[in-house]
C-alpha cells in the first residue's frame, strides 16, 4: 500500500506540473522573458562562513540610500558545509518533474529527521549578526508541530526567546544553499504582535522570509537579497507594527529601495514574491504592494530563509523569560515562472491533495 501510495503521489505530482506547465492562464504579464539572462559563470556556491561585525551594523540606522527603512541586509550566513544534500525527493530518472519545483509543508517530527536534511534545508547555530550583542542561534529554537485548530495542518514554528538581555536572547533561522533565482516564491507565514510565552510585551524583533547571497558577496555587485520582513513593535524609523518589502542591490555600501505598510499584519498571511529579469512584485494575499526594478532586482543564484531575531537596542528592559512565535504552513517555488497568488494557492492544494508533503526538483 505504501509503494502503491507514493506512485499515485508522485503521478499527481507530475499532472500537477504538467498542467502548470501547459497554463498560461494563471501566469504573469511578461513571463516569457523569464531565465532568458542565466546567472554568470562566476555563480558557485560560496562556502565561505563570514559573519557580521554586528558592532558596525546598528539595526536602527537609516540606510545609505534612503531615508528610512533597514539598514542591514536580512542575514549573513551561509551553510558551513554547503554540499548538495542526496536522496532528494523526486529528483530521480523515472520521476523528474517539467518544472524545477521546491515545495515543503513542514510535516517533520524535528529538524534532526533525516527527510529535512533530504530537503534541502540547514538549521542556523552560533553567534553572529543579525540580531542583538551576544545573541545566539539554537536549533531547539525550530519546531514542528500539529495548528491546534486543525492537527491535520502541519506547521514550522520558530521561536524567538529573550529574558530583556543580549546573552539571555535565542534566535531561529533555517535556511537552504544556492539554488534559487527567477521565478515565483511564496509562502504561508502566521506574524504575531504579542510573545506567546512571558508577560513583556514591546520587544523590538523581524520576522522574515526571504532569499539572499552568501555575506562573503556583501560588497560586490552581484550580492542579491529579497525580503519580506514584519516588525510588529516597530523599529527602522517606524512606530508602530510594519511589514517591509526591500530589495538589495548591495550590502556594503548599503544600497536597497523598499517598500512598507504600516499597520499590524498578525495572523495568517501568504507571501509571494516573483522575481524576473530586472524586476521584483511582492505581494500580500493576493495583493500587490510594491515593484522595485533595476538596479535592485537579483542578480545572482540565492539561498531560500525563513528567520526570526531581535533587533539590537529595542529588547525590552523588563526582566523575564519571553518568547516570540513565527508560524510557517508551507513554502513555494518554481523556476523561471511567474505566477499569480491565485496559481499558487492552486498549485498547493493540488499538491496537497495528492497527499505531497515536500518536493525538491532544483538542480
Amino acid at each position: 500500500m505504501r509503494i502503491m501510495r507514493k506512485i499515485l503521489c508522485c503521478c499527481g505530482v507530475l499532472a500537477v506540473l504538467v498542467w502548470g506547465a501547459c497554463s498560461a492562464s494563471d501566469d504573469l504579464p511578461n513571463d516569457e522573458s523569464i531565465g532568458d539572462t542565466a546567472p554568470p559563470d562566476t555563480h558557485v556556491v560560496d562556502t565561505t562562513t563570514a559573519p557580521r561585525d554586528t558592532a558596525d551594523t546598528a539595526d536602527t540606522a537609516p540606510p545609505a540610500t534612503e531615508s528610512d527603512g533597514p539598514a542591514t541586509p536580512t542575514d549573513t550566513g551561509t551553510p558551513t558545509d554547503d554540499g548538495t544534500p542526496t536522496d532528494i525527493p523526486g529528483t530521480d530518472d523515472t520521476s523528474a518533474p517539467i518544472q524545477k519545483v521546491f515545495f515543503d509543508d513542514f510535516s517533520y517530527s524535528s529538524v534532526a529527521e533525516p527527510a529535512f536534511a533530504a530537503q534541502g534545508w540547514y538549521v542556523r547555530t552560533g553567534g553572529g549578526g543579525p540580531g542583538v550583542t551576544d545573541c545566539r542561534w539554537e536549533s531547539e529554537q525550530v519546531r514542528f508541530l500539529s495548528e491546534p485548530a486543525d492537527e491535520a495542518v502541519q506547521l514550522m514554528r520558530l521561536v524567538a526567546t529573550t529574558d530583556g538581555t543580549g546573552a539571555g536572547s535565542v534566535q531561529a533561522e533555517v535556511y537552504t544553499s544556492r539554488q534559487f533565482f527567477h521565478g515565483t516564491y511564496a509562502a504561508r507565514v502566521r506574524f504575531s504582535d504579542q510573545p506567546a510565552e512571558g508577560s513583556v510585551a514591546g520587544d523590538g524583533l523581524v520576522q522574515a522570509f526571504f532569499t539572499i547571497t552568501p555575506w562573503s558577496m556583501a560588497n560586490s555587485p552581484e550580492y542579491s537579497e529579497v525580503d519580506f520582513e514584519y516588525l510588529p513593535s516597530g523599529g527602522w524609523g517606524r512606530a508602530t507594527s510594519t511589514l517591509w518589502q526591500t530589495t538589495w542591490a548591495q550590502a556594503e555600501p548599503v544600497s536597497n529601495t523598499h517598500d512598507a505598510q504600516e499597520q499590524s499584519h498578525a495572523g495568517w498571511r501568504v507571501l509571494v514574491f516573483v522575481v524576473t529579469d530586472g524586476e521584483v512584485r511582492y505581494f500580500v494575499d493576493g495583493v500587490q504592494v510594491a515593484s522595485h526594478g533595476v538596479p535592485y532586482a537579483p542578480v545572482s543564484i540565492m539561498g531560500l530563509h525563513f528567520n526570526h531575531w531581535f533587533i539590537d537596542g529595542m529588547l525590552k528592559p523588563e526582566s523575564g523569560t519571553r518568547s516570540w512565535y513565527q508560524d510557517v504552513d508551507w513554502v513555494y517555488h518554481v523556476a523561471d515562472v511567474a505566477l499569480t497568488p491565485d496559481a499558487v494557492l492552486q498549485r498547493v492544494t493540488a499538491m496537497r491533495a495528492f497527499g505531497l508533503e515536500r518536493w525538491n526538483s532544483m538542480p
